[in-house]
């Protein structure tokens, strides 16, 4: 199963020389600018067309409903509604989604202060588009980044950002950074003991920010918020390390709860994938999760419209793999064993 990264980020919290760091895995879009000449892309009219030393106003003060930014003036920088939603959506021909890291360093061993400075921000030379500026090849330029995140709030958290051009950040889904337009460095600052939020509770914060012009391209973000990660599946939260993590197989990341665990029947878990699989066709899931051909002394059943063994004893009884029959109890020489759930006797020969 293809997971597609999404417009929200993952975040991976790690140690390196005593100082924490923080992953944020965005998604950027490249587009071709309006004066390049990639034949294959549209020359964007958004993109390396409009000049400017920045405006506020451009979106709407709340989130869309789609977590995506709302176009509410063009202020004479953005071609229409219709351009900017693609700045935030893939469309075919006309952008290309790649996924990409940008790491928060701890500026020193536990302050706590995480900072990202980059004064030549071109994150993506020779992908997507490409670098389709037949005047300036070194870099690929016209570009957005989408991340999307959550926190939980503590009084005298605050957000820092520096760079250009168009940068606008949301907290519980309100505006609280607007810097809008082509425009060269701006900086913007926002403390989150000023939003009313509740301390203990968590909350989203979300960062679109573009590239959009050809006199520089500069990121830098300061921020004592230690931002947690949503992670991407098959990867999920531990809350005790703030990190994303694997699964321990035979566990496996389940679609349906979001979470690890064992293959559910009549699904069973595949060693060579490491996912949950049916089974091949005549073939039934047995109670154990392998797949049989038949069920001796078993029932045989479907469940989701796929042939598993029902498990044949009472609850009160457990099942005797080797004799293939249902006792009360388990009896020397076999001994009680647990497999997916099920109370089992089994012929355990220690290591």
């Amino acid at each position: 199963m293809i997971f597609k990264v999404l417009l929200a980020f993952a975040l991976v919290l790690g140690l390196a020389h005593g100082q924490e760091t923080i992953q944020l895995v965005a998604t950027i879009r490249d587009f071709g600018n309006y004066d390049g000449d990639s034949p294959t892309y549209v020359h964007h009219q958004d993109f390396n067309y409009y000049t400017g030393n920045g405006v506020t106003g451009i979106v709407d003060t709340t989130l869309g409903a789609d977590s995506k930014p709302v176009l509410v003036d063009t202020k004479n920088v953005v071609t229409s509604a219709a351009t900017f939603n693609q700045w935030w959506n893939d469309v075919s021909g006309t952008n290309v989604d790649i996924p990409y890291t940008l790491t928060l360093t701890e500026t020193g061993p536990g302050t706590g202060i995480y900072g990202y400075d980059n004064q030549n921000f071109f994150p993506i030379d020779g992908q997507g588009v490409g670098n389709d500026l037949p005047y300036l090849r070194d870099h690929n330029w016209g570009f957005t980044v989408e991340i999307h995140t959550v926190f939980t709030y503590k009084p005298g958290q605050t957000f820092y950002f520096r760079g250009d051009d168009d940068l606008w950040v949301f907290i519980n889904n309100q505006l609280v950074i607007d810097l809008g337009g082509p425009h060269p460095p701006l900086e913007g600052n926002v403390n989150l003991d000023n939003l009313g939020l509740t301390e203990g509770q968590d909350y989203p914060l979300d960062i679109f920010y573009a590239e959009r012009h050809t006199t520089g391209s500069t990121l830098k973000i300061q921020t004592s918020i230690k931002l947690k990660p949503t992670c991407l599946p098959p990867q999920i939260y531990n809350e005790a390390k703030n990190a994303c993590e694997n699964c321990v197989l035979p566990q496996v990341y389940l679609d349906e709860t979001k979470a690890c665990g064992l293959c559910n029947a009549p699904r069973v878990y595949d060693s060579q994938t490491f996912t949950c699989e049916t089974c091949p066709n005549g073939e039934a899931r047995n109670f154990d999760g392998t797949c049989i051909s038949d069920c001796p002394k078993k029932l045989q059943g479907t469940l989701d419209g796929l042939p598993i063994c029902k498990f044949p004893c009472k609850s009160t009884q457990i099942f005797n793999v080797i004799t293939e029959r249902c006792r009360c109890d388990c009896k020397a020489p076999y001994t009680k064993d647990t497999v997916n759930g099920y109370q089992i006797c089994d012929l355990i020969i220690p290591e």
